[in-house]
């Protein structure tokens, strides 16, 4: 049978829509809608995969190499074991990200007051102002906890390097900043800068995919792009950042002066492996644990109820099986008894002799209590924050956590960096120090405004900022509330009231009321917390 050609204008057709699906609307690349684009966001942050026993001590083995499959394990438990989430949860809530600076080219204490550092200062608190440091670190921070490695991109709605505008007449639109996500699985770690930041390259086959759109991204990657198929493998480990543009096969190397920022847990190493996939051990067992457990405490429900079948007494025979009873008489009998008893006692015969009653003993009734409490406690020093079966003391637990914060702020340093090499981006001629620190406790930042005010008492007074940091305000935030403060009529609208404390009032009296006031409860011991009932 002879082939069928295409007529012209068929092949016309046929190449126009061939052309529609390579080019897409708008002229991308690729062919996009909805449910393609969830999947590609869902992508994002790589995958989970459940393990077994076998396949995680494998890969905990090899872990310098085996990193990816490491971070889907961890992935998939954060999700799937309570123990686990709630670790990672607890230790990424201690970090209160509390920020302060200091200017450090300032070569006269004059210049504090000039218009040039003033400016440069409003150009900072417009940067923290447009860009939600906690909220975006928090995120990183998570993904860190699961992964080790974070590859974002720093996105600037301006250029990158231009300093922040002042003048009103030039601001067409505002200025916002924010950290992008970048695919996981197609970055790959290769250089430091600066002694202790992170480069990474990027295969740009994943932009090739009919699903991806290259305009959700930096513009910087379109350029980039074109440089992974230019036929130049002129990838260069050494090269300075100003030139950092190489590519080798598929990948080209991403530069964080245009915003390709890696975030990294452990900095002592270049080896990934999530901060908590040895507790994976452990923890990959609570599961087996529970159902060995729920399977003894079902069984341990049931009663069984048996005796002894009585025989012909005298009988004389060849027959074997000669009972007192008929089956089919014994079998009406447990019928009625079946429906007397509920459910889980389980009658083995009726009627019979030396009726007894058998039930499981469960020998370890605290085994999954136990197996929790070992998963638990090869996570955190405060393991009994995660899972609470015993007291520990007021000051041992403080004591737990600020061992627990002690392992989870050198990360700090990671995100000090961040804004120390991108905000001085942004400014003109003052160029800042940003330090991050603090544990998101009570107590904790009690202790810190109460030095403060201690050094304060000797003269030493801070700037504003710390007081802010000490109190988990955001430092900009904090400065303008002082300005109202002094400016406004905040005066005009407060009110001289009375003191209990030194009142002779018979109706505080009575109510116990006056005298010195009470301790608050972070600051009562242990003792006195006991017999708080009869002393408050």
């Amino acid at each position: 049978m002879e082939k069928e050609k295409l007529s012209t204008e068929e092949l016309s057709e046929v190449l126009e829509f061939a052309n529609s699906l390579y080019q897409g609307v708008g002229g991308s690349y690729g062919y996009f809608n909805p449910f393609t684009q969830n999947r590609e966001l869902l992508s994002l942050n790589g995958k989970s995969i459940k393990p077994t026993q076998e396949q995680l001590l494998k890969a905990l083995e090899s872990s310098p190499y085996d990193y990816k499959k490491l971070a889907e394990y961890s992935s998939f438990y954060e999700t799937y074991d309570a123990i686990y989430s709630k670790t990672m949860r607890y230790f990424i809530g201690l970090l209160s990200f509390d920020l302060t600076y200091s200017c450090k080219n300032i070569k006269n204490p004059t210049e504090y007051n000039s218009k040039e550092y003033k400016d440069d200062l409003k150009r900072v608190y417009k940067f923290l102002d447009s860009f939600d440091y906690k909220h975006e670190f928090k995120k990183i921070l998570k993904m860190m906890t699961t992964r080790d490695v974070v590859y974002t991109w720093f996105r600037d709605s301006h250029e990158i390097d231009s300093p922040i505008e002042l003048e009103e007449s030039k601001i067409k639109k505002n200025e916002n900043f924010a950290l992008q996500i970048m695919p996981q699985d197609y970055c790959q770690l290769d250089g430091m800068f600066n002694n202790s930041q992170y480069m990474y390259s990027i295969d740009m086959n994943y932009f090739m995919s009919g699903n991806v759109d290259i305009n959700l991204y930096a513009p910087q990657l379109k350029k980039m792009l074109r440089n992974a198929f230019d036929g130049k493998d002129n990838y260069n480990p050494s090269s300075q950042l100003d030139r950092r543009n190489g590519s080798f096969a598929n990948y080209v190397q991403a530069n964080p002066l245009y915003g390709a920022y890696c975030f990294k847990f452990d900095t002592s190493t270049f080896g990934i492996k999530p901060p908590f996939i040895a507790m994976l051990k452990s923890v990959i067992n609570n599961d087996d644990i529970e159902k060995l457990q729920y399977d003894k405490n079902m069984i341990s429900a049931y009663f069984i109820l048996a005796g002894e079948i009585k025989t012909l007494n005298g009988t004389k025979s060849e027959k074997s099986d000669l009972f007192a009873i008929k089956p089919k008489t014994m079998g009406q009998f447990m019928s009625l008894v079946n429906s007397g008893i509920k459910g889980n006692v389980k009658p083995v015969l009726m009627p019979a002799e030396n009726i007894r009653g058998w039930k499981f003993d469960d020998q370890n009734p605290s085994m999954y209590k136990n197996q929790l409490q070992s998963s638990s406690g090869q996570g955190a020093s405060a393991s009994e924050l995660i899972y609470h079966d015993s007291n520990l003391s007021q000051f041992a637990m403080q004591n737990a956590i600020l061992t627990d914060y002690s392992f989870m702020k050198q990360v700090y340093g990671q995100f000090s960096s961040f804004l120390n090499f991108y905000v001085n981006k942004k400014t003109k001629k003052y160029k800042f120090n940003f330090i991050l620190d603090g544990l998101d406790r009570d107590w904790y930042r009690d202790t810190q405004l109460q030095n403060i005010v201690k050094m304060s008492d000797k003269g030493l007074t801070l700037p504003s900022q710390y007081w802010a940091s000490a109190m988990g305000y955001e430092p900009q935030n904090f400065a303008r509330a002082l300005e109202e403060a002094h400016y406004g009529s905040m005066q005009d609208n407060l009110t001289l009231l009375m003191n209990i404390n030194t009142s002779k009032d018979g109706s505080n009296t009575s109510q116990n009321n006056s005298g010195r006031p009470k301790s608050d409860l972070l600051d009562r011991s242990d003792g006195t917390e006991a017999t708080s009932d009869y002393v408050d």
